[in-house]
């Protein structure tokens, strides 16, 4: 069995090498690059056009290359969007989909204090049926937790709502209060 050498790529004909420089402007001087990459237009032993980190520099949002559309998703699993200028937006632009789509489905904005919540439990769930308004003792009421003990509780009192029946029953609780129009 023969082993398979690497060939060297070569530059194509009408390719400029750097100049040795920083391409951003800051003027720091780039190394040698120590292997070929066409996808970062650098060649092995030629220098690289951008210091570490200086390719991105002055690129935000639309013009980065990670841009997703001005929507992510967080750990907890709730949908966020950029939105910047909304008085819901946090220190990054992004407001939470379901706050959102809660407010224009009702044509107000949120009280200080009200909480959007998932009736079916899924954070991904951002349909307006499934939104309602809850003051904030109610929301914790409705995950059987107390505003001062909620970080206090075990992983096993945490994991009753993985009983899908338990959650169910809540959630038709919450849906007959709010068709009876009793709110919290």
């Amino acid at each position: 069995m023969t082993k398979r050498t690497r060939q060297h790529v070569r530059p194509p004909e009408d390719w400029q090498p750097p100049s040795g420089y920083c391409e951003c402007g800051c003027g720091g001087k780039t190394p040698i690059a120590k292997q070929t990459s066409r996808k970062r237009d650098q060649y092995k032993n030629y220098p690289l056009r951008y210091l570490r980190g200086h390719n991105m520099l002055g690129k935000k949002r639309e013009q980065a290359n990670s841009w997703q559309g001005g929507k992510k998703v967080n750990r907890l699993g709730y949908s966020l969007v950029f939105l910047p200028e909304h008085h819901l937006a946090d220190g990054a632009g992004y407001v939470y989909e379901h706050r959102l789509i809660w407010e224009q489905n009702n044509g107000r904005e949120l009280r200080p204090g009200e909480h959007v919540h998932h009736i079916d439990g899924n954070p991904r769930n951002n349909s307006p049926d499934n939104l309602v308004a809850l003051s904030r003792t109610a929301h914790y009421k409705t995950h059987g937790d107390s505003i001062t003990t909620s970080r206090r509780k075990s992983e096993g009192q945490k994991r009753r709502w993985s009983r899908p029946e338990e959650h169910r029953k809540q959630s038709e609780a919450i849906r007959k209060a709010w068709a009876d129009g009793r709110r919290s």
